[in-house]
């Protein structure tokens, strides 16, 4: 059987033999299933983003303060957005595969490693 590729970029590689996602390597064959998740914010960046808020109602003192922290709460707000973590089930247990990897890219690895496992 010859070796079929689903997916091939510079980090990943999708085919009906193995899966290499970064530096992990998986057979094909051993992979049971894949789950893929959102990550969530938590409630943290909003409760700091609220002092930040009520340090700028301040007095002046606290009024830098406050900004570092909306500044910090937005950053880290905008590096979690958007981003998902893929989470591969193979003979060894539960491996996070990809973490914290733009939506668009994991559907698209979740969608090879799919095509990958029905042709086995």
């Amino acid at each position: 059987m010859e070796e079929e590729v689903f997916l091939k970029t510079d980090a990943v590689v999708v085919s009906s033999t193995r899966v290499v996602l970064g530096k992990k390597t998986f057979a094909t064959r051993n992979i049971g299933s894949i789950s893929v998740k959102d990550e969530s914010i938590g409630l943290a960046p909003f409760l700091l983003g609220v002092i930040g808020l009520a340090c700028l109602a301040g007095k002046d003192t606290s009024v830098g303060f406050g900004v570092i922290l909306l500044i910090g709460t937005a950053v880290y707000v905008y590096s979690r957005w958007g981003k998902q973590t893929m989470t591969v089930v193979a003979g060894g247990g539960e491996v996070v595969a990809l973490k914290s990897q733009p939506k668009a890219f994991v559907q698209k690895v979740s969608a090879a490693i799919e095509q990958a496992i029905a042709v086995r």
